[in-house]
């Protein structure tokens, strides 16, 4: 069985889904993923780079491979973060193990401290000099010169945390939960949630826009819901999804995203083009 993939957008050039179990690029759509690891985030810059739950890392377009762990893990890697030049990549489990590789290096880990839940996701800050991990319970634990806003798990969260956003600036982030709640914390402000809306399923993703003053979140069906200046643009109607949606990446300019199925496929919205998924 393939294992769950983790994808790393960290560019504008050639949004491909690959098999996790290989270094090619595959068709569009891929077979047997586990949905429970996969997770998305964007940046630009030359290429970008996949991740399985064991480890497996793939690189495509101008992002270098700088390695890999499929041995000793404790626990499954559920984030690949790229550092802000694209020299270098974290991968992250939900034990908290921080594994850097290229130029992206180790500030500690949260089997250093006391994780309250499994870590769920991880940001970088604006320099890629230290990162943020939370877990499914909104603890949020800061490393290097990450500052830490909260660590406290909010006992009043709707659900369970499954992302952490960082703003343009990294002088804050975002915490969305399965029922959208979003929280905000530094100078990421509040634009509202999906328990103010009507999602049509848990929601799985979120992503910022360019300038922090707008969000999107995305819900397992393939609803968009958009807040501040995020635009929205056409939706899954006459689109067949044949998996749950789990993970979505705006392109550098916010003129687009991609949704990304449990099945491997990606659907493409704005200037997100579909040729841009071809391999």
């Amino acid at each position: 069985m393939i294992l769950g993939l983790i994808v790393l957008a960290i560019s504008l050039m050639g949004w491909e889904l690959t098999l996790s179990s290989g270094r090619t690029a595959s068709a569009t759509k891929v077979s047997a993923v586990d949905t429970s690891s996969l997770r998305a985030t964007s940046k630009a810059l030359t290429g970008y780079g996949v991740a399985n739950t064991a480890g497996v890392v793939a690189t495509f377009g101008g992002a270098a491979f700088h390695g890999d762990q499929t041995t000793g893990l404790s626990g499954s890697v559920v984030a690949i973060t790229a550092t802000p030049d694209a020299k270098g990549y974290w991968l992250v489990t939900t034990t908290g193990e921080v594994l850097g590789y290229g130029d992206a290096l180790s500030y500690g880990s949260a089997k250093d401290t006391s994780a309250s839940s499994p870590i769920v996701s991880m940001a970088a800050t604006h320099d890629g000099k230290g990162y943020w991990l939370v877990s499914s319970s909104g603890q949020v634990l800061a490393f290097g010169d990450a500052v830490p806003y909260d660590s406290t798990p909010d006992p009043t969260l709707s659900g369970s945390v499954v992302a952490i956003t960082a703003t343009p600036d990294a002088k804050g982030y975002w915490l969305v939960t399965t029922t959208g709640e979003v929280l905000g914390y530094g100078d990421a402000v509040s634009y509202g949630s999906a328990k103010d809306t009507s999602a049509s399923s848990p929601i799985v993703s979120m992503a910022a826009t360019r300038d922090g003053k707008g969000y999107w979140l995305v819900s397992s069906s393939g609803q968009v819901l958009t807040f501040g200046d995020a635009v929205s643009y056409p939706g899954m109607t006459g689109q067949t999804v044949t998996g749950s949606i789990v993970n979505m990446a705006v392109t550098s300019d916010g003129d687009g995203y991609i949704l990304v199925a449990a099945d491997g496929s990606i659907f493409a919205f704005g200037d997100a083009s579909s040729n841009w998924l071809s391999g």
